[in-house]
């Protein structure tokens, strides 16, 4: 039977910690317009991008500290600093959730209590920073990854996706007061038997596009803890235990606020015929995210739907992309390696910011940002063969099939879309006359629609 309800493309919120640099931009949150823009122009099916901010991620905390400003002020900033961004390259969203709205908020507390009916809740002492205070979990505390060995906060290895064990931490340190913690105090953590991690895996197999980061988690996964509840002076609290929710847990819920918004569920239901009634409308969920979130997006968020058996949040398909490189190196603003996302704006106009992005898109390994110059030389490639007579309506139908091809999710590219557009632009140039401007005219469609130049 065919959908009536809308493919969902969710992105991930961002941390309002600070303001986007071009590796954000140039990663999830293009790739994922880009491919709403192009559904739009070649299919007729609803299809809607939405997304948020982390509002209570604990990074946000950490950084109001070391610049002496209150998390809550900070966060609002931010946020605006960042949707500003989105909308000077030409990011749509359809839906922009508010994880502070008061019903949302009711929804939270209502899906956690359902959540802990069908998971297993354990409590665990932790380290405790005695100097800050500080429970030495999430953005509070750095070790050695047990995986790789990689630099890792207390959540999840950017450099393997493996979640990280506070019982297994090597070389713990507080990231305030950067010393060893020396007292302890009570988290609590979902628990992940091997039934469940193979139950997942078994669901996500086909559907991350044969990612070897996404295999390579699930090749190393085991029976393991997650984050749950924990001491924090900042985030979300959902009852009365003092102890905040784990902010990805909280963005999990989000977003399944945010499709039964864009479903047209009544979100004053109970929580559980909310549900019912979005399984019977049954979306189709896509996920375009960073190789950093892979772990959250592939592994948890799936666990949590199937938990509670809320079946369109198993997404179809999950795309995800590598880091963006410059001079070599990731792009970070806490490495200081960063080219933040407003200082090329007005240096060129938003469809060449794009481009120059679109052709770093790192989207099967780890790319250098690409020099700004024009899209295509002026000049005839070398090797291409002239057209024989009559053959640039043929062509215009090659270039027409493979954006077709383009616009279904399994075979989506940023780099394919830009080569059919380089390569479309070079054959007309071989072909001449009026055939070369009609595909000219067509690539000139697409990238209008687009915003590329």
């Amino acid at each position: 039977m065919a959908r009536t309800a809308p493919t969902v493309v969710f992105t991930p919120p961002p941390t309002p910690n600070g303001a986007l640099h071009v590796g954000h931009v140039g990663g999830p949150y293009l790739r994922a317009d880009l491919y709403v823009r192009l559904v739009r122009l070649l299919d007729d099916r609803e299809i809607r991008h939405v997304s948020h901010v982390d509002t209570y991620q604990s990074y946000v905390a950490k950084k109001a500290v070391e610049v002496g400003a209150e998390p809550d002020a900070l966060s609002r900033e931010y946020t605006g600093r960042i949707r500003a961004d989105f909308d000077a390259y030409a990011l749509r969203h359809d839906a922009f959730g508010d994880n502070r709205d008061p019903d949302y908020l009711r929804f939270l507390r209502e899906g956690v209590r359902a959540l802990t009916d069908v998971v297993t809740v354990v409590e665990r002492e932790v380290p405790r920073c005695e100097g800050c205070g500080r429970t030495q979990l999430e953005a509070y505390a750095r070790s050695a990854c047990t995986g790789c060995l990689h630099d890792a906060y207390l959540n999840v290895c950017e450099n393997c996706s493996l979640p990280q064990q506070v019982d297994d931490a090597l070389g713990l340190l507080c990231t305030q007061c950067r010393t060893a913690a020396g007292g302890t105090t009570t988290a609590r953590f979902l628990s992940f038997d091997a039934g469940a991690v193979a139950a997942v895996e078994d669901t996500m197999r086909h559907r991350h596009g044969a990612s070897r980061r996404a295999s390579a988690l699930f090749d190393r996964l085991g029976p393991h803890l997650a984050l749950w509840q924990f001491e924090s002076p900042y985030g979300v609290a959902v009852d009365d235990s003092g102890l905040v929710l784990n902010p990805w847990v909280e963005i999990f819920f989000h977003h399944t606020w945010c499709l039964l918004q864009e479903c047209g569920v009544d979100t004053r239901l109970p929580f559980s015929e909310g549900v019912a009634e979005l399984n019977r409308r049954d979306p189709d969920v896509i996920y375009f995210f960073g190789v950093d979130n892979t772990y959250y997006y592939a592994f948890l968020f799936t666990a949590l739907a199937q938990a509670l058996a809320i079946r369109p949040m198993v997404p179809s398909r999950v795309k995800i992309n590598h880091f963006m490189h410059l001079r070599g190196a990731k792009i970070s603003s806490s490495r200081g390696n960063v080219v933040w996302a407003d200082e090329l704006v007005g240096s060129a106009p938003v469809e060449v910011l794009r481009t120059r992005l679109a052709r770093s898109c790192p989207e099967y390994a780890p790319r250098e940002l690409a020099d700004d110059g024009p899209p295509l030389s002026p000049a005839r490639p070398v090797g291409v063969p002239p057209a024989g007579e009559g053959q640039g309506p043929r062509e215009l139908d090659v270039v027409r099939a493979r954006l077709a091809d383009l616009a279904a999710i399994d075979t989506f590219s940023v780099e394919r879309l830009v080569d059919v557009i380089d390569k479309g632009r070079e054959r007309a140039r071989a072909v001449g006359g009026d055939d070369a401007d009609a595909i000219d005219g067509y690539l000139a469609h697409v990238c209008r629609e687009l915003q590329l130049a």
